[in-house]
């Protein structure tokens, strides 16, 4: 069986993740897979790296996402290619067919998204297209799942959810590890957030939160990992301003985000609404305890691993901060729970299962 994966997003956060984590693990998985990557070849070294040089391909694909170029250069390249093609968003040329796989991760840009009306409503259109001609849909959680279904209904039989997953580096580290990766950045205590900063995030609820978590805790920070979308958004602004305690990290190597989460008193994901919420997972992964907002993506990851609070009231967050920053106790049990549930989720699963829809996908074609 050759498979055909669309890695041109590889870079990305979330959805790079994905096709990292894929790229990585389905070669391991299953010996008999010809693995090609569509993309641009120098951008992709680094994921060949990671797997036998025999063993993947590239195909050369640098159609610029949500284009028209890349409706017609993806249906040359992809439609052409033979096999099996795994799009791992929902932008899949239209001359794909049930010879296809899609991954949607969410719908939040319809919901929350700074795109102007007509390309929601273009996106929108493009997302309907691709699940319903696709020959197996993937979503990385029911709570997408469910608002899959509403956007996009007949989709039964074949909607698959597979969680994403998580390994190496996000695990514990040393404890000297930390202290010195701590002592370098001039760190103590401090709460983490991770996650770029679109709307549906909720930053400006979440530093409410931290300047009234401040008159209680003074010598407790807040480090804001993750890409801006705006030049003057609400992070710039704060530590522009020199709010006291803000510091904004940007983005970071993977390697460096573990240690991040290994130092940290607690991730807060204070989001109205996620997809799957993969930094919960790699916190919780890293030892770190966990404060998310009472969402479902966010409660279906965590489970009972992570306090939950209503993602609109700056107030109970701050408590609920304020009491995770004086307990070490709570913050050890949420450590315990946290490292519990997270060894239910890897790669390798996700690798497996994606398998299992490839053949389902495979067979029905032959």
């Amino acid at each position: 069986m050759r498979v055909v994966l669309d890695a041109r997003m590889w870079e990305h956060s979330g959805i790079g993740r994905y096709i990292r984590g894929l790229a990585a693990w389905l070669p391991k998985v299953a010996p008999e897979l010809q693995l090609e990557l569509a993309g641009a070849p120098a951008r992709l070294a680094t994921l060949i790296e990671q797997v036998p040089a025999d063993r993947l391909r590239v195909r050369a694909y640098r159609a610029p996402i949500y284009g028209l170029r890349e409706q017609l250069e993806g249906s040359l390249r992809l439609g052409l290619a033979g096999g099996l093609i795994h799009v791992p968003h929902y932008n899949a040329p239209w001359l794909l067919g049930r010879r296809s796989v899609v991954t949607v991760h969410d719908l939040i840009q319809f919901s929350h998204g700074v795109a102007s009306a007509w390309k929601r409503r273009a996106g929108f259109a493009l997302l309907r297209r691709a699940v319903r001609r696709a020959g197996a849909v993937i979503s990385v959680s029911h709570a997408t799942a469910a608002a899959l279904r509403a956007a996009a209904p007949g989709l039964e039989g074949k909607l698959e959810v597979i969680p994403l997953g998580v390994d190496h580096p996000f695990d514990v580290k040393p404890r000297a590890e930390v202290e010195q990766f701590l002592a370098r950045r001039r760190l103590s205590r401090y709460l983490l957030f991770v996650g770029n900063r679109k709307p549906h995030k909720n930053l400006p609820v979440l530093l409410q939160a931290f300047a009234r978590l401040r008159h209680q805790a003074p010598d407790v920070e807040l480090v804001i990992v993750g890409r801006r979308f705006q030049p003057d958004d609400v992070v710039a602004r704060a530590v522009g301003n020199g709010v006291p305690g803000v510091r904004d990290a940007g983005v970071v190597e993977e390697e460096e985000l573990a240690r991040y989460y290994n130092g940290a008193l607690a991730l807060v994901i204070p989001s109205r609404v996620e997809g799957f919420g993969l930094p919960v997972l790699e916190a919780m992964a890293c030892g770190c305890p966990v404060v998310i907002s009472r969402v479902p993506a966010l409660l279906e990851v965590a489970g009972e691993a992570a306090r939950a609070v209503t993602p609109d009231d700056p107030e109970a967050l701050a408590e609920s901060l304020q009491g995770l920053c004086a307990n070490p106790r709570l913050r050890e049990a949420l450590r315990e729970q946290g490292l519990a549930r997270a060894s239910r989720f890897s790669w390798e699963q996700t690798a497996k299962d994606t398998l299992a829809v490839y053949r389902r996908v495979w067979r029905g074609r032959a």
